[in-house]
Formats: C-alpha cells, sequence, structure tokens
C-alpha cells in the first residue's frame, strides 16, 4: 500500500502491529517532522493515546523530546536520553553550581561521574522519566489547544519563518507547561525536583521572556524545597500567556484579510515591547 506522508492513522494501522510507530506533523517555521520508532510502552491518559518510544530508525533532524498528533502523544526516548547525555557532558566542565548541577544531583549524578557505560545507562534511566514529564506538556498543549480554537492554528500558518511565529509557539508553550492538567502541574503534584531542574535548564528566549516568574521561584526552591513557591510561579505564567495570547489573536482578527501583515503587526505592537 501507498500513503502520503500525513496519513498518520493509516500508516500507524499498519505498523503498529510489528511493534513500529510512525509520526509525522510541523515544528518551528512549519518544517514537517518524521520518524518511525519501536514502541517501549503505551497506555491511556484522559482519551489520550500515550506512547513511549525507543530506538529510532529514521527520523528528521529535529529534535523534539515529545510530540501531539490528535489524539496520541508520543515521548521520545531516544531524543530525550541525546538531549540529556549532551547536558551532561556539559556539566563535567561547569566551574561553579547551577542549574544544570541542581537537575542532575536529584539523580544522584555530580560533575565529578566519568563517562563510560554505567552512566550511559543511568542516563538513560534519567531520560525514561523525563519522558513521562515530557508527556504532559503535549497533554497540556492538548488542553490549551482546544481552548483556544481553530482560529489558533490558522493564526500560526499566517506567520510562517518569521519571529512572530517563535513568539506565538512560545506562548502557546507556556500555556502548555502552566495549564492545570500540563507538565508543570505534573511536576509539582509528583514533586520532581529533578525535572523542574531541567524544565529551568531548557527554560530559554522568549519563553522565559514570557515566564519570568520562574527565575526566582526556581532559586527560593532550591533553597527551601517549597513546593507553594512554583505552584504560584505557575498560575503566574499561567495568565500571563494567556494575556499574551489574547492580544496576538486580537492582532489576527484585525489584520486576517490582510494574512502577510500579520507578522509585522505581531513583531511591531508586542515584541518591541518585550526586546
Amino acid at each position: 500500500d501507498v500513503y502520503s506522508p500525513f496519513e498518520v492513522e493509516k500508516i500507524n494501522a499498519a505498523l503498529n502491529k510489528t511493534g513500529l510507530l510512525y509520526g509525522a506533523g510541523y515544528g518551528l517555521y512549519m518544517k514537517p517532522i518524521f520518524f518511525i520508532t519501536d514502541i517501549i510502552s503505551h497506555k491511556k491518559i484522559d482519551g489520550f493515546d500515550v506512547y513511549i518510544a525507543g530506538n529510532e530508525y529514521a527520523r528528521d533532524l529535529s529534535d523534539y523530546p515529545a510530540m501531539l498528533q490528535n489524539n496520541v502523544v508520543i515521548a521520545r526516548l531516544e531524543l530525550t536520553r541525546l538531549l540529556l547525555w549532551n547536558r551532561f557532558e556539559e556539566l563535567r566542565y561547569k566551574k561553579t553550581k547551577c542549574k544544570l548541577s541542581f537537575a542532575f544531583s536529584q539523580y544522584g549524578i555530580t560533575q565529578e561521574n566519568e563517562i563510560n557505560e554505567e552512566m550511559y545507562d543511568r542516563i538513560t534511566r534519567i531520560a525514561r522519566s523525563e519522558a513521562e514529564t515530557y508527556i504532559y506538556h503535549e497533554l497540556g498543549e492538548a488542553y490549551e489547544g482546544r481552548r483556544l480554537g481553530e482560529i489558533w492554528k490558522v493564526f500560526l500558518s499566517s506567520l510562517p519563518h518569521s519571529q512572530a511565529e517563535v513568539f506565538a509557539r512560545a506562548v502557546k508553550d507556556i500555556l502548555s507547561d502552566t495549564a492545570q492538567k500540563g507538565m508543570l502541574g505534573y511536576i509539582i503534584e509528583n514533586r520532581k525536583a529533578g525535572s523542574l531542574g531541567f524544565y529551568n535548564v531548557f527554560l530559554s528566549g522568549f519563553r522565559k521572556i514570557i515566564f519570568p516568574e520562574m527565575a526566582g521561584a526556581f532559586l527560593e526552591f532550591t533553597e527551601t524545597g517549597d513546593w507553594g513557591i512554583i505552584r504560584k510561579a505557575g498560575k503566574s505564567g499561567y495568565k500571563n500567556a494567556v494575556e499574551y495570547a489574547e492580544r496576538l489573536l486580537s492582532i489576527y482578527r484585525e489584520y486576517k484579510s490582510q494574512p502577510e501583515q500579520v507578522s509585522r503587526h505581531v513583531e511591531e505592537e508586542v515584541l518591541k515591547e518585550i526586546m
């Protein structure tokens, strides 16, 4: 049988019986994403099919550790392990304690640990734990996608290859992380201090600007261990992201008859304020 690249359900109907999973979608700048991987586990969460994917036999060059396609969430263990391994190598050359050292310390790893097979196995176990955490970013993405509606997808499609698109995706990421059933809530509920550390390690760019409360809250958390501080920051971050999303959609509604103008107005009316 022959399928188009985005007939994901039909392709997986044929592949899943062999223990393989196919993923396809669009990433930053609307670049297509494709991969074929082993299935490590499958479960249902709130009506979503959630897979932990293992060895990847073919993939594009993007490095998303998890993805959402319709009602399917895929957490990619191989990419998560690669991201963490690269960060472990970075940790070994740090001269002072930092977010990275805090995150790894929660899993019993320090700057003094050597690169060897045992460490590879330990990083793999950490990756499995962190892959479970990434699932809740994608679930948050789904919940917030439903709340925003189809207009958000149409709005995004009017911003290709622009800073406005990068910013809009960052807004959606913070919404997804700080949503009631999103990643930060899962981290807090399960007291996953290591995941909180890695969340802060990877919080950068526009996401860090949209969610400035997290920096101070995380620093205070490392001193007190008070999860209430993180919960309060999360609520504030969600409020920030909701306000930005409303502004972006307001601009889109005003200029949707001239879609080529939307990104320019986002950059002039929103990004100039924060950059």
